[in-house]
């Protein structure tokens, strides 16, 4: 009938660790490891003293926001990766936040994350300062929607379509996220394989450095 594999079997493998998947929330994919390795690269390599997030928080000891958490898959395997990590995850909808706490503590996290419910960064203050903000935003174009697998279209919506040209999203993270990051601090997105220049120009004309 189209319904995905892993919705039916209750869980997907995600950076070597199970999680838990439940209709109505995106499914995890190997891709998205991508991101998780490229996070973890850059807060391993975070100097000792030059951190300016919280006044004496040490270098082993990252901040991150994670923008529509869904799974929680990102957010969950960093702090999983990262024992001294904290952080903060935003998402829309009640479902992925659900989900999401779950995953939490399957993975053993849930005490050093907090979901916060909004959109993007309106639950997040300005005066909240994070090493790193994450995000695997809807991408997807109004084309590419049309020729979508059915089992992929069984996936909500929100979670996929991310605007005519699929840029929505980024128009609001990019822009967002110079107020609340710390010194050094990166900004890290997942993107369509067609999307790198478009992207990297939204990167380059906010202000960003080593787009």
């Amino acid at each position: 009938a189209g319904e995905p594999m892993q919705y039916i079997l209750g869980s997907q493998l995600f950076m070597e660790r199970e999680l838990l998947t439940r209709p109505g929330v995106l499914i995890p994919r190997w891709d998205t490891e991508i991101l998780v390795r490229a996070a973890l690269e850059r807060l391993r390599e975070l100097p000792s003293g030059e951190k300016a997030a919280e006044p004496g928080r040490a270098a082993e000891t990252p901040r991150v926001l994670e923008l529509g958490v869904g799974s929680g898959a990102i957010i969950g395997s960093l702090a999983a990766e990262l024992p001294g990590l904290t952080g903060v995850a935003v998402d829309l909808a009640p479902e992925p936040l659900a989900l999401a706490a779950d995953n939490f503590r399957l993975l053993g996290v849930a005490e050093r994350l907090e979901l916060r419910q909004g959109s993007w960064y309106e639950p997040v203050p300005e005066t909240e300062r994070f090493d790193a903000i994450v995000s695997n935003p809807p991408y997807i174009t109004t084309a590419e929607m049309a020729d979508l697998d059915p089992s992929v279209l069984a996936e909500p919506r929100l979670a996929l379509w991310g605007g005519e040209d699929g840029l929505d999203c980024y128009r609001e993270i990019v822009p967002g996220a110079w107020r609340r990051l710390a010194d050094g601090g990166w900004l890290l997105v997942e993107i369509g394989w067609r999307q790198g220049p478009a992207v990297a120009e939204l990167f380059r004309r906010a202000g960003f450095r080593g787009v």
